[in-house]
């Protein structure tokens, strides 16, 4: 990836996008958001922008997601494939109980 080269400049919203505080900028988290920006969080997708950081092997200290989709990955690709499971299906049951 040229250094120059922002990821950020990749994503589909670009050109009317008003987001200061961007997780597709190399100075993310460390910009502030502006207070009088229309939008102060990004829209997009946490898909998207870990798509955009890996199509153009992003240097990112977070891979294109906020701090706390990040440190939410962290929490889970810590966790035993046994507590995934249970609570995957948890998750399941919940959104059982809740249809019925």
């Amino acid at each position: 990836m040229n250094e120059d080269l922002e990821l950020y400049r990749f994503c589909p919203r670009f050109d009317k996008c008003s987001v200061n505080k961007c997780p597709l900028d190399s100075h993310y988290p460390n910009r502030e958001s502006i207070l009088t920006d229309y939008e102060r969080k990004c829209g997009v997708s946490k898909l998207i922008r870990v798509r955009i950081h890996e199509e153009h092997k992003g240097n990112l200290k977070y891979k294109g997601m906020t701090q706390g989709e990040y440190n939410a990955k962290q929490r889970w690709d810590n966790l035993s494939d046994q507590e995934k499971h249970r609570r995957i299906e948890q998750g399941r049951e919940a959104l059982q109980n809740i249809r019925k």
